[in-house]
């Protein structure tokens, strides 16, 4: 799963789409979110390509893809999921009528 939102960075690099890398839950204190931003869901697929081709031996592969990562501080919910993590990104301003997308591989 993924969110399509539109949001360019202050150097100008436009962002489309934005996946949940990482949740870490700090007990009794954050939930800690790691976001991942693309320009565009193809090249997420294209990394997923990419590191599939580099695990199986491929050398030769190419990942030539922009990835930009944030982290955001929730606060601590002893039970929050990869899912309900989305449904708090898109509390957020910067995630205001994001829409979620679903990864096709």
């Amino acid at each position: 799963m993924g969110l399509k939102k539109h949001i360019t960075l202050p150097n100008g690099i436009q962002l489309n789409y934005h996946r949940v890398v990482s949740l870490h839950i700090q007990t009794n204190n954050q939930n800690v979110i790691e976001v991942a931003g693309y320009t565009s869901q193809t090249k997420r697929r294209e990394e997923i390509e990419c590191m599939e081709a580099l695990a199986n031996g491929d050398n030769d592969a190419s990942c030539d893809v922009f990835i930009e990562t944030a982290a955001y501080i929730a606060p601590y919910e002893q039970d929050m999921t990869v899912e309900s993590a989305y449904g708090y990104l898109k509390s957020l301003p910067e995630f205001e009528g994001a829409e979620d997308v679903m990864e096709t591989d």
